[in-house]
């Protein structure tokens, strides 16, 4: 399950990284929900929520018209691009089920479809120019930080939560545990760039990181950004560079075709 705003303390067990290579433009039908219900929320909160249920079963509250797009087409913001404002504000309530239990990556595929069918959604791929950060070790003999470590399996991950601790004040705590892969994805969407990771590490690996949460720290003013506590946490840095990155373009969309 998604929320926002996060609590203090964020722990993730697993992070997925969707690629564009599954999406736009793939010659086989996209699947569909066997039934949906979508509707405007009213509501003037802030918070929202959307989960994968058991019986392939998907709900979302209160969800930005955005954040189901990211979801669906696996993508983050900076990676979209011609979203009209409305796009932004305007939330809404999704009940939806497949025909029976079905993996995550096939929801996303029927959210799609779902958006199509009811906000006119249509998207194309292109190339563009951007910022792409490479994740390497930060240290020369190989070390890494100590809120890094190794463990045997994913099957071990389980037991990564019992190394949480207090949060220091006015920071943003985030855990999780599985590949590198996964902490390069964080280091994207906090980066708001590609970031490939260069780390030629291997296996599970449980980590645990303080840093300031933008610029509103209340506690400590001397607490880590993101990419410091990166480097001095987890024993990994970020290499800068430019290269072609997958977008998606808005060709068009429009404002919920009620049920």
């Amino acid at each position: 399950m998604l929320r926002l705003p996060p609590p203090p303390v964020v722990w993730l067990l697993a992070v997925l990284v969707t690629s564009l290579a599954t999406s736009v433009g793939a010659q086989e039908p996209t699947p569909t929900f066997e039934v949906a219900a979508v509707r405007r929320n009213q509501s003037t909160r802030s918070d929202w929520q959307q989960d994968v249920r058991p019986g392939g079963r998907f709900v979302a509250t209160n969800m930005p018209l955005i954040r189901l797009i990211q979801y669906a087409y696996g993508v983050p913001d900076h990676r979209l691009e011609k979203v009209p404002s409305w796009a932004r504000t305007e939330r809404f309530d999704i009940e939806a089920k497949a025909e029976g239990d079905v993996p995550s990556a096939q929801v996303q595929l029927m959210l799609r479809s779902l958006l199509e069918d009811r906000f006119r959604l249509v998207i194309r791929r292109e190339t563009r120019e951007m910022p792409i950060r490479t994740l390497v070790l930060a240290r020369s003999d190989g070390r890494l930080g100590p809120n890094l470590l190794r463990v045997p399996g994913p099957d071990d991950c389980k037991d990564a939560a019992s190394t949480r601790r207090d949060t220091p004040p006015g920071a943003m705590t985030i855990g999780g545990c599985g590949a590198i892969s996964g902490i390069a994805g964080l280091a994207g969407v906090h980066t708001e760039s590609v970031v490939l990771d260069g780390t030629g590490l291997t296996g599970t690996f449980k980590f645990m990181m303080d840093y300031a949460p933008g610029l509103s720290v209340t506690g400590d003013p001397d607490l880590p950004s993101f990419v410091t506590a990166l480097n001095e946490q987890l024993g990994l840095k970020l290499q800068p560079g430019r290269g072609p990155v997958d977008v998606l373009v808005l060709e068009s969309i429009e404002r919920l075709v009620e049920n």
